[in-house]
């Protein structure tokens, strides 16, 4: 966490999805004091009847344990919309500073408010961002800088982005903090937190466009006051968690020589341990690097003789299912490597195969033929020839390292053939 121990990001994930009332709605007015710019992309699923709209709602609660402990102090409303055809670059004027009831002083001393970007749809056509109470959501929520919900939809698809707005810094502020605006974006590496903050005028801030229906839980009161119940946001608003659930995906990726594969899997294990695959999978859209795969009645499936598609280091594997959070994760091909083998054997000979691997490659190997799996070390394993003459065939396999585990699971093999003859 940085030294300003604002609690950021889990305060942001919290803050967003934390209210015991609705926001109070403005919109920008005079010289701006600094812009905000950036870019919106949208998902191809996503279908829009309206003009996008964006909004900055302003937080004041730092809670370091990630409970939510207040609502969002403003909703701040752009007059600007937005039509066509994404991606589009857009430009947000700040007019205005955070209004005094989201700057709060937190135990380290530091005055500030916390800003996250939302757009929607403004289906009421009120000009505003509508938070629901007792009721279905009027309005439709396409996306968020930062969010708890946006962390759901796509785990550690993204980085977190906000702003945050300084009165006063401490001495071991983080680098590239200043006072006044800041953008900040986290990103959660190896368990950790990386942030970094840097100035309006040099950075932008992506916003994605989805058709999640869980987002619109940002626009209904009902949610924030489930939050700390066992049933966080069910039924809230008439919207169900479930609609935004994360797919149940296992994706592999396999290169052999000069040919490849790719098998995506959607479902998880039965009552009786078998596979059950989820309703309505083969619907679903699923691609690797923008190819997309074929359904085979259980599973997604690619083979390529020649390889054009699956490449070495990182591929991309995307899910997109109707009702379901967009699954997109990347899995990085393991480089290729050397195999040495000798050619020929005598019967029952006992043998050394070794394999070199590019230089900083941390794959797991193993290597294999027909019944044998013999332990490797130091790049290295032993073979036994059969007591007949025959052909050997020795696979020697490159995995990705099984911790922290892969989304999407990648191998890379190569295989030689050992001539096995009689003294």
């Amino acid at each position: 966490m940085t030294a300003l121990r604002f609690g950021f990001p889990v305060a942001l994930l919290a803050a967003l999805t934390a209210a015991c009332a609705p926001a109070t709605n403005h919109t920008y007015e005079g010289e701006p004091l600094a812009t905000l710019r950036g870019t919106m992309t949208a998902q191809e699923e996503l279908v829009l009847t309206h003009p996008v709209r964006l909004a900055l709602a302003w937080f004041s609660n730092f809670p370091q344990a990630g409970v939510p402990s207040a609502p969002p102090r403003s909703v701040v409303t752009d007059e600007v919309t937005y039509t066509g055809t994404f991606p589009q670059a857009y430009t947000l004027a700040l007019t205005s500073l955070p209004p005094q009831d989201a700057i709060t002083v937190d135990a380290n001393g530091v005055r500030g408010a916390v800003g996250v970007l939302l757009a929607y749809e403004d289906l009421n056509g009120d000009g505003e961002l509508t938070v629901s109470t007792g009721g279905p959501v009027v309005d439709r929520v396409l996306g968020a800088s930062a969010s708890g919900l946006v962390n759901l939809l796509e785990p550690g698809v993204r980085a977190q982005g906000y702003l945050i707005y300084v009165e006063s810094l401490p001495p071991d502020a983080p680098a590239g903090a200043t006072t006044g605006y800041n953008l900040v974006s986290t990103v959660f590496v190896d368990g950790g937190v990386t942030q970094t903050w840097r100035s309006l005028s040099t950075a932008s801030l992506a916003l994605e466009l989805t058709a999640a229906p869980l987002l619109n839980l940002l626009a209904c009161s009902d949610f924030y006051a489930r939050l700390a119940s066992p049933s966080v946001g069910a039924g809230a608003c008439g919207i169900t968690s479930g609609a935004g659930a994360p797919l149940p995906v296992t994706a592999s990726l396999y290169v052999s020589g000069s040919t490849a594969s790719a098998f995506i899997t959607l479902g998880g294990l039965d009552a009786d341990g078998g596979f059950e695959v989820i309703p309505g999978a083969a619907d679903a859209g699923v691609t690797v690097n923008g190819q997309p795969l074929t359904w085979n009645g259980t599973a997604f499936f690619l083979f390529e003789a020649t390889r054009a598609v699956i490449l070495d280091g990182p591929n991309v594997v995307r899910v997109a299912m109707p009702g379901r959070a967009v699954w997109a994760e990347t899995g990085v091909v393991p480089p290729a490597f050397s195999v040495t083998a000798p050619m020929r054997v005598q019967t029952g000979a006992t043998f050394d195969v070794s394999w070199v691997r590019a230089a900083g490659d941390a794959s797991l190997f193993n290597a294999i033929s027909g019944a044998q799996f013999p332990m490797v070390a130091n790049d290295r394993a032993q073979f036994v020839a059969p007591d007949a003459p025959a052909s050997m065939f020795i696979t020697v396999q490159a995995m990705n390292p099984v911790f922290p585990s892969p989304k999407v699971r990648c191998s890379r093999s190569e295989t030689v053939t050992v001539t096995v003859e009689t003294p």
